[in-house]
């Protein structure tokens, strides 16, 4: 009995001496950690100074002023921030802040300003731009002899409004004497079906319907393959009538119960509406 009671006190023991030892072990580990910094640490704690040189409270931007009363660290250092050019404190303050109660607001120069301006701002039409060796922007300008460089002048209209009249030199131009008509004109010879349309589009109903709206009506009943319905409307058929059974639903075919095919008419060609009764 005593033997077992020495045996769990001894195990207690360990266990204690155990966890004891793993919790030093830990703390001395973070302890180790925390006296070498990471170079994420180091980048943020560089950063974070940087910011509060320039006169941010807590090394964040747009945190406030320092609360150091020195002036030179409230103020920003412009030289360093834009050079030679440098704005003062005022007008970086004018530009970078928004004041609500400002009603006069200039959004650009005024007109005279502008117009007073070699290049105009670029409105100006008696300046051409041209690039250098370096691919800078030049603007040069021309004298009045050599006229302007703008096709359309800007306000003016070439061949434009129906009040336009056009000059003498314009006019050979706008003549359609000028102009080779033969090039807008079909190949004869291309387009030539020697067969005749109704056997060569035989087996295309789609083309060949096509084809038979094209054909004048005081030829369409002569053909083979086209037929007149209601002696108006000229579609694809034989002595059967309309391939194209939707053609019997065309509302502008007033008569559709009669049709011509080579010559001879078909369906209810006797067909006489009775006159109204008075």
């Amino acid at each position: 009995m005593n033997k077992n009671i020495i045996v769990i006190i001894s195990l207690f023991v360990l266990i204690v001496l155990t966890l004891a030892i793993d919790v030093l072990f830990i703390k001395n580990t973070f302890e180790g950690m925390n006296a070498v910094p990471t170079n994420a640490q180091i980048y943020a704690q560089s950063a974070q100074q940087a910011a509060t040189e320039k006169g941010f409270s807590s090394g964040f931007a747009g945190s406030g002023s320092v609360n150091d009363n020195s002036k030179a660290q409230k103020a920003i250092d412009y030289q360093g921030l834009y050079g030679n050019t440098a704005p003062t404190e005022d007008a970086y303050n004018k530009l970078t802040k928004f004041n609500m109660n400002n009603y006069n607001v200039e959004y650009h120069d005024d007109i005279q300003t502008i117009l007073a301006e070699e290049d105009g701002y670029g409105l100006s039409t008696k300046t051409i731009t041209v690039k250098d060796q370096s691919g800078n922007t030049i603007i040069l300008p021309f004298p009045e002899i050599q006229g302007s460089t703008l096709y359309n002048e800007p306000g003016s209209y070439r061949f434009g409004p129906s009040s336009y009249v056009p000059s003498y030199e314009d006019s050979v131009y706008l003549s359609r004497t000028m102009i080779d008509l033969s090039a807008n004109k079909q190949s004869s010879d291309k387009n030539i079906i020697a067969n005749g349309f109704c056997d060569s589009l035989k087996d295309f109903p789609d083309k060949l319907e096509d084809q038979c709206r094209l054909t004048p009506l005081n030829n369409c009943a002569s053909t083979s393959c086209c037929v007149l319905l209601g002696g108006k409307k000229c579609v694809a058929g034989n002595q059967q009538g309309p391939y194209i059974r939707a053609n019997y639903s065309d509302i502008f075919v007033k008569n559709k119960d009669f049709y011509y095919y080579q010559g001879k008419c078909y369906g209810n060609c006797n067909y006489n509406p009775r006159a109204p009764t008075r």
